[in-house]
């Protein structure tokens, strides 16, 4: 019996690329539970998205089946059983992509399906046996060093040659997505106001600390050092994000802010205008990519009599520390992560401190929490990494 649920998984997906193969989106569909869905990130789709239930799922499955042309599905690593469930990993390929993807089955019937795209064929990125040599061992009249190559490229783009992707926003999003296009040879510039790679970090208050341990934080290809705290300072942050910007070779602007954009329909180019550290310049680009975050802009409500209160007024992205407010009466209108900071942080500075919460707010203990969290000193340590828990948290 132990090899049972090994052959339903095997069973499943086998009968699922053969629909997908002959193009049967009914029969396909039929192989999901009343209830199940699909989540796919760029395999079939090429975009986000969740369907879920029978017509939905057929409907997808009308649309992609025709041109994706998906082969070689195989069962990756073991299957797994919890009560009656079966769920798998397992691999297969695109026209364009090598994919990934797992499933769980209940009663040969799949509740969940999900597939992603691993690597792009032909844009495979240059790492491990495919880097690059650097240095030829060789005689080579005019050759160039990296360095040569380095500072062309910073003087050039944007200026001479232009980009074919734009990021507005230069945290850890938008560095992040400009490692992933450097490595696939795509020129990217990114637009950053502040006066430093890291900035977005620095510029909040004196006390923040991340709230995702050091295992959730990891940038891609280059991990955080084994001795780092497992919740860091929003500084130690700031500081890792300049430096990765600088050894990934990011051409990263800053001081920099976009005025505006315009998508031109006949060049099928974004006109994007920029001012840099006080110059005005416009880019061309493909791609335009908006990076400022889900909370770059403070929302202040309107309090009625606030233009005679002679005391400070300030929203928290404006707040320093509680050094400066000793002795004080302090009211915090809010009471999210950052309401609890700084009340915290000027209860230790000994201000009078006040908290006004409008309605239910869910508090747990961060032990509580991360107990339950797979991003962990024992997955690091079973050799899982931050990109594997990411995929199944997807």
């Amino acid at each position: 019996m132990s090899g049972l649920p090994q052959k339903q998984a095997e069973i499943w997906l086998s009968d699922f690329a053969e629909c997908v193969e002959a193009q049967d989106a009914e029969r396909a569909a039929n192989m999901f539970s009343e209830l199940g869905c699909w989540r796919d990130l760029l395999a079939f789709s090429w975009n986000i998205v969740t369907v879920a239930g029978k017509k939905e799922i057929t409907d997808m499955l009308d649309v992609i089946c025709d041109r994706v042309g998906s082969c070689g599905w195989q069962i990756e690593g073991q299957v797994t059983t919890e009560d009656s469930e079966i769920s798998a990993w397992f691999t297969f390929e695109t026209e364009v992509a090598k994919c990934k993807g797992r499933m769980t089955l209940i009663d040969d019937k799949c509740t969940v399906l999900f597939t992603s795209v691993v690597e792009l064929k032909g844009y495979e990125e240059p790492t491990f046996g495919r880097r690059k040599a650097g240095y030829l061992n060789k005689v080579v009249k005019n050759r160039r060093t990296w360095l040569d190559d380095r500072e062309g490229e910073e003087q050039q783009l944007g200026y001479g040659k232009q980009p074919y992707v734009v990021i507005i926003g230069g945290g850890q999003g938008g560095i992040a997505l400009a490692a992933r296009l450097k490595m696939l040879d795509v020129p990217a510039i990114v637009i950053e106001k502040n006066n430093k790679a890291g900035d977005s970090w620095r510029n909040r208050y004196h006390s923040l600390y991340l709230r995702n341990t050091v295992w959730q934080d990891h940038m891609p290809y280059l991990e955080f050092p084994d001795d780092w705290p497992v919740f860091m300072s929003k500084d130690k942050m700031g500081d890792w994000l300049e430096m990765y910007v600088k050894v990934m070779e990011i051409n990263y602007w800053t001081s920099s802010i976009c005025t505006s954009a315009t998508y031109v329909q006949d060049s099928g180019q974004w006109s994007i205008d920029v001012r840099r550290c006080g110059i005005s310049m416009q880019l061309k680009a493909k791609h335009l990519v908006i990076a400022t975050g889900m909370s770059g802009y403070p929302k202040v409500p309107e309090i009625e009599g606030v233009n005679m209160f002679t005391g400070v007024i300030c929203h928290s992205n404006r707040f320093g520390s509680g050094r400066e407010y000793k002795s004080k009466k302090c009211v915090v209108v809010g009471s999210n992560n950052s309401a609890h900071d700084i009340c915290a942080d000027l209860w230790e500075h000994g201000a009078d401190v006040t908290m006004l919460q409008r309605s239910e707010t869910l508090v747990v203990r961060s032990e509580t929490f991360f107990s339950r969290s797979m991003y962990s000193q024992e997955s690091a340590d079973a050799g899982i990494s931050t990109a594997e828990l990411d995929l199944a948290g997807a």
